[in-house]
C-alpha cells in the first residue's frame, strides 16, 4: 500500500527515487508543490515551518516571496525571509496587497538601506514603480531620470513631494515641480514651493516661473 502523506505538511519525493538527488528533490520537484501549498491562506504552521527549513527551497525566489507573505508564516521567520529577499523582490513585496503594513514597512526599509549601491537604471524602474516611501526617497536623487520617475510614481503622496522640497537644493527639481501638471495643483505643494526661495537661496527659476507661481497663489 501507498503511504500516504499527512494533510498539510510538504511532501517530498524520496531522495532514492530514480535519477534524483536529494538537492534535486528540494530544489526543482518540490517547488510547485511547496507553491501550491503557500496559496493555502490556511496551511498550517508546521508545513510552513517545514518549507522554510528545507534548504533547497529556501535557494528559490519565488518560494522565498510567498512564504514571507504567508499570513499564517511566523513572523521571525517573515523578517528573515524578507532580508533575504533581492532588490525588486522587496518592491514587489512592499505592494503585495495580503502583506500586513508593518512587513511592508520593514521590506521598504532594507530597499532603501540598498538604494545606494544600485545602479541607475534600477533606481529609475524603483522610482516608477516602487511604493510612495520608495517613490519619496528617490525625489532626493542626484540624477534628473530618477526624481523624474518618481514624480510621475502614481503611489507617490503629497506629503513625500512637500518633504522633498523643503529638502531639495536643486533649482531643477524646483522647476520640475513648479511645472508639473499634476503636483504643481497642490495646495501643500504650492506652499511649499512658496517658501522654498527664501529658504534654501534658490534663484535658478525664471522670472516668468516666479510671477507665474505667485499669481496662482494670490487666486
Amino acid at each position: 500500500m501507498a503511504n500516504e502523506s499527512k494533510p498539510g505538511k510538504l511532501e517530498e519525493l524520496p531522495p532514492d527515487s530514480p535519477n534524483q538527488t536529494s538537492e534535486t528533490v528540494g530544489t526543482v520537484l518540490s517547488e510547485d508543490l511547496a507553491l501550491a501549498q503557500l496559496k493555502d491562506r490556511e496551511l498550517a504552521v508546521d508545513a510552513i515551518e517545514d518549507i522554510s527549513q528545507n534548504v533547497g527551497l529556501m535557494r528559490l525566489r519565488k518560494v522565498r516571496m510567498e512564504l514571507a507573505a504567508h499570513p499564517r508564516t511566523p513572523r521571525r521567520i517573515a523578517l528573515r525571509l524578507i532580508r533575504e529577499l533581492y532588490p525588486f523582490d522587496l518592491m514587489r513585496f512592499a505592494l503585495l496587497p495580503v502583506v500586513p503594513a508593518d512587513l511592508k514597512q520593514v521590506a521598504d526599509q532594507a530597499l532603501l538601506t540598498r538604494l545606494p549601491s544600485i545602479t541607475l537604471g534600477e533606481r529609475i524602474s524603483l522610482a516608477r514603480r516602487g511604493s510612495g516611501t520608495i517613490a519619496g526617497a528617490l525625489l532626493r536623487d542626484k540624477e534628473s531620470q530618477v526624481w523624474q520617475a518618481a514624480l510621475e510614481n502614481p503611489r507617490l503622496l503629497e506629503a513625500d513631494v512637500v518633504k522633498a522640497l523643503r529638502q531639495a537644493d536643486s533649482p531643477p527639481f524646483l522647476e520640475a515641480v513648479t511645472r508639473h501638471a499634476k503636483w504643481s495643483l497642490r495646495v501643500g505643494v504650492r506652499a511649499a514651493l512658496s517658501r522654498t526661495p527664501d529658504e534654501a537661496g534658490v534663484d535658478g527659476r525664471d522670472s516668468t516661473t516666479a510671477e507665474a507661481h505667485t499669481s496662482s497663489d494670490n487666486e
